[in-house]
């Protein structure tokens, strides 16, 4: 995997997506989870100051487009995250900033990934749930739980067969004998690098033993 163009490099390489979280702060999607979370750690205080989508289209390195940013914005704007005072300043509501806990289920957004295989964040995190989950098997082998991918990643059975064709077409993803698929090497041992390059199993303190998703 091509990354680390310091030029490009995003402030923060990596986010967690907690779904006690979004749960907790009724959040509709995962683009608004991330627009959150880096709005959050990239105020001073509880001020934003003056939000502007095309720096942060390109800080979260083009994963979520500026018109999708924009949309969220004014979602979070009126379930009263995110704060406009009379000036046109922002800040985050503080009740929001701490519910953002670290503990329970989650996934891992690596943009750097997404940035060398050019690839958009539904489709991303269907890749890293299918790691996440392939990965506690032998070889890297595991079947697709319909249920329970729509259930994790929000989406449609539609949406669920034409992002993982897609990825089976980039050879992301390799169909074996029946029903049974495998993850490409190259694509498990970025991610396995990327874990350890940013030390996430020890400093999250994750138990790998007990949940198949909780851990990552």
């Amino acid at each position: 995997m091509q990354h680390k163009d310091n030029k490009k490099y995003p402030q923060f390489p990596f986010i967690i997506i907690y779904y006690d979280v979004i749960k907790e702060l009724g959040l509709a999607d995962f683009e608004s989870y991330i627009l959150l979370y880096y709005l959050m750690k990239s105020s001073k205080g509880n001020e934003i100051g003056k939000i502007n989508m095309s720096k942060i289209e390109e800080k979260l390195y083009f994963t979520i487009t500026r018109k999708t940013l924009h949309r969220k914005l004014q979602i979070l704007i009126k379930q009263h995250h995110i704060i406009e005072d009379e000036k046109g300043r922002y800040r985050l509501n503080a009740d929001t900033e701490s519910k953002f806990t670290t503990s329970g289920y989650f996934l891992i957004v690596y943009f750097e990934f997404m940035l060398a295989y050019k690839i958009r964040l539904k489709k991303y995190l269907l890749l890293y749930l299918t790691y996440s989950l392939f990965r506690r098997s032998k070889n890297n082998n595991g079947f697709f739980n319909e249920e329970t991918f729509c259930y994790y990643l929000h989406i449609k059975k539609s949406m669920l067969f034409k992002h993982k064709k897609d990825l089976i077409d980039r050879d992301f993803i390799i169909k074996q004998s029946g029903t049974q698929y495998k993850i490409s090497s190259d694509i498990y041992e970025d991610f396995e690098k990327l874990k350890t390059e940013y030390k996430i199993e020890s400093e999250q303190n994750m138990d790998y033993k007990k949940n198949w998703v909780k851990g990552g």
